[in-house]
């Protein structure tokens, strides 16, 4: 009978009402801060242990690089693009294609890596409000590195800062931007 009187007495004062319903008497008094603070922190513990994160990290591929050299392989030459403002972008399993000095047009490829090798598929014209229409080989995709539908690459080279892949016509140098 005593605990019950004591946990009644405990019901009559207001910031006590939500610890008069544990089951178990508490000999010091808890701030309800305290309990919130502790009630929060449970809270986001269960959503981080429930909750999957989905990553689709590439390693060092992921991110915005700039070409700055392509060397046609048949016949020794270079252009040097340095000073060009043409850019590969990987991200998860999508790369985006774009010359920033003729922005009228940029494309969205598949991309995929298996192990030394990453295969290019599917160029589209990005455009959200046609859904994105699959893209013809044209002089503006040529000039962005890509000859073909579907292009295979060597990845020749894969630091932080540097790339170089090559195709059968083409070796391709890049700069992470």
């Amino acid at each position: 009978m005593k605990n019950t009187d004591a946990r009644i007495s405990r019901m009559r004062e207001p910031r006590n009402a939500i610890l008069a319903f544990l089951p178990f008497p508490i000999r010091k008094p808890c701030a309800i801060g305290t309990l919130c603070a502790l009630g929060v922190l449970c809270i986001l513990c269960a959503l981080c242990v429930s909750c999957e994160v989905e990553t689709h990290s590439k390693g060092n591929i992921d991110g915005n690089w700039h070409l700055v050299k392509i060397d046609t392989l048949a016949t020794g030459t270079a252009v040097d693009l340095s000073e060009n403002r043409i850019f590969w972008a990987f991200q998860a399993n999508l790369l985006q294609l774009r010359d920033n000095d003729r922005p009228d047009t940029v494309y969205i490829m598949r991309f995929a890596i298996d192990g030394d090798a990453l295969a290019l598929s599917d160029p589209r014209i990005n455009d959200r409000e046609t859904g994105d229409p699959i893209a013809e080989l044209t002089p503006t995709l040529k000039h962005l590195g890509i000859n073909q539908a579907e292009e295979l690459f060597a990845i020749e080279q894969l630091k932080n800062t540097r790339m170089t892949l090559s195709s059968d016509m083409l070796r391709l140098t890049f700069k992470k931007h």
